[in-house]
């Protein structure tokens, strides 16, 4: 570890639940059955990861009501862009620092939603997406058409689409066509419904996308 991190910079306990819930207060650990001893070596081994590079880690544990521990560690920034240089004052992770949840939320947010919608009948999987979509129509420079992209293939990630195109990207986003650069978001989305080409054919071998669940 660089001689200007300390354990104060890596370990920070939170003295008030910071999501301004009161209905959770904070507890003794041993009060609910916690060994306190047994605590303090889950602070050791994140206090190792962040040590071995890991850049910060949020934790809280929470029994029957109360709060039983909320800590965190690290760095929310370390690195200057484009992280090629460690900083010399890291900007220590809080207790109020959001974290980009990325992919979980297609499970826990996007999942849950559509199958309420199923449930339902307002949402049906074997339906072409265009039927929710009407302008999700025509076909790609290389001849595949929307027109015939079902639902489930978005869920099963069978659509035919690229695992990540990153519009705001303009060296990664010209490999897949022109006019494709975007740092917009209803023009990203319009992009994607109108013009972002197919990698492949409709099924077989499943290639995970971030664009199937944006659709």
């Amino acid at each position: 570890m660089s001689a200007h991190y300390s354990y104060a910079d890596i370990q920070t306990n939170c003295n008030l639940f910071s999501f301004n819930d009161s209905s959770l207060k904070n507890i003794q650990p041993s009060l609910v059955g916690f060994n306190e001893q047994k605590l303090s070596k889950v602070d050791q081994q994140i206090k190792n990861n962040v040590s071995n590079g890991f850049p910060g880690v949020g934790l809280l544990i929470i029994k029957d009501g109360v709060v039983i521990k909320q800590s965190v560690y690290g760095y929310s920034l370390e690195y200057s862009a484009p992280l090629q240089n460690k900083l010399k004052k890291p900007t220590p992770l809080r207790c109020n620092t959001l974290f980009d949840l990325a992919s979980n939320t297609k499970m826990y947010a996007t999942n849950y939603a559509l199958m309420h919608l199923v449930s339902e009948g307002k949402l049906n999987l074997d339906m072409p997406i265009k039927h929710y979509i009407p302008e999700y129509t025509g076909c790609d420079i290389n001849g595949q058409c929307r027109d015939d992209r079902l639902v489930k293939d978005l869920l099963s990630h069978n659509a035919g689409y690229m695992a990540d195109p990153q519009f705001f990207n303009p060296a990664s986003i010209k490999k897949y066509g022109s006019n494709l650069y975007s740092q917009n978001r209803n023009l990203t989305e319009s992009l994607i419904v109108t013009q972002l080409p197919f990698i492949k054919s409709r099924g077989g071998s499943p290639v995970y996308s971030d664009v199937d669940f944006m659709l």
